[in-house]
């Protein structure tokens, strides 16, 4: 087994004793350093060179768990985005009573995730820092339910105005002006929140507070 791991690509180290680590309650363990950083090609590659071999023996580790994590995202993405949409639509149609608007508010909650995604993603990127992939999806949802809560409350407004008699020129107006503090407020405390995660101990934590900073 040791020398089918020391041919693949992209190993740098491996470790195998008969103390701890490698031996603890009966089970012996190979330690496996790749040369790569956590979720770069050449780790995620290695990762799959050792599920290739098809070895006797269970693989663990953070970087399995990041390939396993990619792969049921990518399997499950094509059911669970129009689940999503389709729920929050429904919703949207009952409280609005219209089906245009709510097309409208999840096309432009759409557009602004995206939008956000990619600037924060490019920052990052440009840092030179490693996102785990959990975070990449935990910001995604964030983003998106941050999106449609501001969109809903001040669409909401704005409807209400109308029913008021503002015509629709007045009503969004006078519904921006007056709710435009409350989100402002709401998107500063958000921030203050989030950046406590900047300086946690925790990568992930850290890298999510950077990110939706």
């Amino acid at each position: 087994m040791l020398d089918q791991l020391h041919s693949l690509p992209h190993v740098l180290l491996i470790g195998s004793g008969v103390k701890f680590p490698f031996q603890q309650n009966g089970t012996n363990r190979i330690i496996v350093l790749g040369t790569g950083a956590l979720g770069s090609a050449s780790s995620t590659e290695l990762v799959k060179s050792i599920l290739n071999l098809h070895l006797s023996a269970s693989i663990g580790g953070a970087p399995v768990q990041s390939l396993d994590l990619v792969t049921s995202t990518k399997n499950q993405l094509w059911l669970a985005i129009p689940i999503l949409f389709l729920t929050i639509g429904i919703g949207l149609v009952i409280i609005l009573r219209s089906i245009v608007i709510p097309l409208k508010a999840l096309l432009l909650a759409a557009l602004s995730t995206i939008a956000t995604f990619g600037v924060s993603t490019g920052i990052l990127s440009a840092l030179h820092l490693q996102l785990e992939i959990w975070v990449l999806i935990f910001a995604c949802a964030l983003l998106f339910a941050f999106a449609m809560d501001y969109e809903l409350f001040l669409i909401l407004r704005m409807r209400e105005k109308h029913l008021q008699g503002f015509s629709d020129d007045e009503a969004i107006e006078t519904s921006m002006r007056e709710i435009f503090p409350v989100i402002s407020a709401g998107a500063v405390a958000i921030i203050i929140a989030v950046a406590g995660f900047t300086i946690s101990s925790f990568v992930g934590m850290r890298e999510l507070g950077l990110y939706i900073v």
